[in-house]
């Protein structure tokens, strides 16, 4: 005789609940041998393009339906070629762009990417520009010119900054009490 009811169903359906989990854990490990612990090294890493929800649907449900596993497998695997593409270029810039010097200067470019950071004097946008020499500033944005940064990503600035070039990368710099030229 069962005295509580609430309780054995309760129990039922974890027992039931935990069988299913181990089931499928086997059948992914079984259809694609190390890729979860691919994707367990990978969650850690800032560099990986590996979405979130990966990892979470992995944890809870004990494996990955083959769209989900192919998306992994996708965002693990090295694009080796454009990475060594992308190194040679940027070498390339280092060694034929002019080097920031420090100072006061008017710097155009493209935003490349901008967001909202919090700051001791309140949130303010900060934003990537690309100068077309392919030199590289980070700069917050005059409130005068500033917009959502969103809309302000792939915009052309002008802006009068102080520049102060990053030590070890004669091509990026950071920019300090900007005032739009």
């Amino acid at each position: 005789m069962i005295e509580n009811e609430v309780a054995y169903e309760a129990a039922k359906k974890r027992r039931i609940y935990a069988n299913a989990y181990k089931g499928r854990v086997k059948r992914f490990n079984t259809a694609y041998p190390g890729l979860r612990e691919k994707i367990a090294l990978a969650w850690g890493d800032k560099r990986t393009k590996l979405p979130p929800w990966i990892y979470q649907a992995l944890t809870q449900w004990g494996g990955l339906t083959d769209k989900q596993a192919a998306v992994a497998i996708k965002c693990l695997t090295p694009d080796v070629e454009r990475d060594h593409e992308q190194a040679i270029a940027e070498e390339v810039a280092r060694n034929t762009v002019t080097p920031w010097s420090a100072g006061r200067q008017d710097v155009s470019g493209v935003v490349v990417s901008a967001r909202w950071v919090a700051t001791q004097f309140g949130s303010v946008i900060k934003a990537l520009i690309v100068t077309s020499e392919g030199r590289k500033l980070w700069t917050s944005i005059p409130s005068a010119i500033a917009e959502d940064p969103p809309v302000l990503k792939g915009k052309t600035v002008s802006i009068r900054v102080t520049v102060q070039p990053k030590d070890g990368d004669p091509i990026f710099a950071f920019g300090s009490r900007p005032k739009a030229a």
